[in-house]
């Protein structure tokens, strides 16, 4: 699972927990320093971790909830704690099983209110929960466009600096069919592609002046252009396997491949 949606739902699920607590009073003390169900799964994920936890709480719900009390307040702490050591997973398995203690509370507020004395408490905690799912929503918002900022940001230095020089570069290298096209990117790149092969373009990283590097999962290389005194690319040299090298610049981009490259979504 994603680990934007498993913090999306853990936050969620704490947003519940709020909601249920403002209606539902908390327990005694005395319960929950003795046996309570959040502490159970507290000594579980200790022991064992994420899995742990999810087995100690299959083992006590619903055969052994009358042993190990639930308390919504104790709950919220055990997921805020988890949320300060950072694992997904875990806050992922709390917000399930959160899910379901809260869906059992509700039922059970809902079947208790009627139409007597506990009908507006009722109506309150449903205001209440209303309100704070749109919170929640607001909430889950902003933390995904923070995500999606993180991840441009990651992947523009993944891509390297960009530069304001790189037009020097561009053009048609190689002969016949095997030409190589060099271009820029919209944003201040340079990318390359051979013209034979239906493959994306390799988004070149700069290392330096005239010499720029690739790597992905499956294939590293790097490329060095030879200047004129003008500054300007005649030819390149790579390290590519089944290419010939050096590859002379054989002109200047067909009209289908000029414009710079957009910068790809991910």
């Amino acid at each position: 699972m994603p680990t934007s949606f498993a913090r999306l739902s853990a936050l969620r699920a704490l947003a519940l927990c709020v909601c249920f607590i403002m209606g539902i009073p908390a327990g005694p003390a005395s319960a929950q320093a003795k046996a309570s169900l959040e502490n159970e799964l507290r000594a579980a994920l200790a022991q064992g971790g994420t899995d742990a936890a999810r087995q100690r709480f299959a083992e006590i719900w619903p055969a052994q909830k009358d042993r190990y009390p639930h308390n919504p307040r104790a709950f919220m702490q055990l997921m805020q704690e988890q949320v300060h050591t950072g694992s997904m997973d875990t806050l992922q398995a709390l917000a399930e099983i959160n899910t379901q203690l809260l869906q059992e509370t509700l039922g059970a507020a809902r079947a208790g209110a009627g139409a007597g004395p506990g009908a507006g408490a009722s109506a309150e905690l449903k205001q209440a929960l209303a309100e704070q799912n749109d919170q929640a929503a607001a909430l889950e918002a902003r933390t995904a466009a923070a995500e999606r900022e993180a991840q441009e940001r990651r992947a523009a230095q993944e891509r390297g600096t960009a530069r304001d020089d790189l037009e020097r570069f561009t053009g048609m290298y190689g002969e016949g069919g095997r030409q190589l096209f060099v271009k820029t990117t919209c944003d201040g790149r340079l990318a390359a592609a051979p013209m034979w092969a239906d493959i994306a373009p390799w988004w070149l990283r700069s290392a330096a002046d005239a010499v720029f590097s690739y790597s992905d999962n499956f294939l590293t290389f790097a490329m060095e252009f030879e200047l004129d005194s003008n500054g300007r690319a005649i030819a390149l040299r790579h390290d590519l396997d089944g290419m010939p090298s050096p590859m002379r610049r054989s002109g200047d981009l067909p009209p289908n491949l000029r414009g710079c490259l957009p910068t790809p979504t991910r």
